[in-house]
């Protein structure tokens, strides 16, 4: 019977210990793989949101994402290398944006779960972008 039951106790242990890696990815699961960004098209001058503007998010691997509006918001694949910002009005050019990201900090948790930060990293979750990006125009 003893022996019975140290062979059960192991297999339920083994089963746990596997399970690991699957119930935890902290930043994937908490934060997830992708993010919304707010972005506003604004003259340099006076602070007022250009009418008409169209801005596009591009990511470090030339995935476009047309922003709805302005301002608008685009939900991003989260990814190592940032985004760069571009914007267009009749009569603007912009003034130059460029846009990186930052260490999401749900990462720090899978350091109590190892395997998981492999996860985090694979998914781009370990990447945090800027919630909201101001471009600056001025007119031409």
């Amino acid at each position: 019977m003893y022996s019975s039951l140290n062979k059960l106790k192991k297999i339920a242990l083994l089963a746990i210990v596997c399970s690991i890696p699957l119930i935890n990815s902290c930043a994937t699961m908490i934060s997830g793989t992708s993010q919304v960004i707010n972005v506003e098209a604004i003259d340099a001058k006076t602070h007022q949101v250009i009418p008409g503007a169209t801005c596009t998010l591009t990511s470090s691997k030339n995935v476009a994402y047309p922003v709805a509006g302005n301002p608008g918001s685009v939900n991003v694949t989260r990814e190592y290398g940032g985004v760069q910002t571009t914007c267009s009005a009749n009569g603007y050019h912009q003034t130059g944006v460029g846009t990186g990201n930052s260490f999401n900090a749900w990462t720090l948790v899978d350091i109590l779960f190892w395997p998981s930060v492999i996860v985090d990293a694979a998914t781009g979750a370990t990447i945090k972008y800027p919630s909201h990006i101001v471009v600056l125009m001025d007119k031409k």
